[in-house]
């Protein structure tokens, strides 16, 4: 499932949730016109909690199920990554979702942006560098028109939530 998105080739390949592929296909080829990325491939993975937990303790030695787990493959000359892959736990996203009231897909969408902006060199283990990711991802939701899916009153509870 291959397509161009501001030059960038774009796949991905649903282990699980396949439903929400059409969706994030759609977004995401918006979301690299906004974030501006010098990304030209980007591979999006969706998968069960199993698989997630195996690479989240593979490459950072925690067994638990995360949201995203973002590998940047090619670097450019200023550090950005110009192919990166992403893995999104579909679980997690149907969790989350049910907890803080928002649509599925958008909450695949937001993890999708988040892989994204740190295949762009965004990092959020600052406060201030934390801050300011949400802020981004919120501000491309709401250009797509999907609503600022991580502001909310509990956006704090949020954090041990998401990464």
């Amino acid at each position: 499932m291959s397509k161009k998105a501001n030059s960038c080739a774009v796949e991905i390949h649903a282990r699980s949730g396949d439903e929400h592929v059409y969706y994030l296909r759609q977004q995401l080829q918006k979301v690299l016109e906004l974030s501006n990325t010098p990304l030209q491939e980007l591979s999006v993975v969706l998968v069960g909690d199993a698989r997630m937990s195996k690479l989240h303790d593979e490459f950072f030695g925690d067994p638990e199920t995360t949201d995203v787990i973002t590998f940047p493959l090619e670097l450019d000359s200023s550090g950005r990554a110009s192919s990166g892959e992403l893995y999104i736990c579909v679980p997690t996203a149907r969790r989350q979702a049910k907890i803080h009231a928002v649509e599925v897909r958008d909450e695949l969408l937001l993890y999708v942006i988040h892989g994204v902006l740190h295949l762009d060199g965004h990092d959020d283990t600052t406060t201030a560098g934390y801050k300011r990711m949400h802020k981004i991802e919120d501000e491309i939701l709401m250009r797509l028109g999907v609503g600022a899916v991580f502001a909310s009153a509990d956006a704090g509870a949020r954090k041990s939530g998401r990464r």
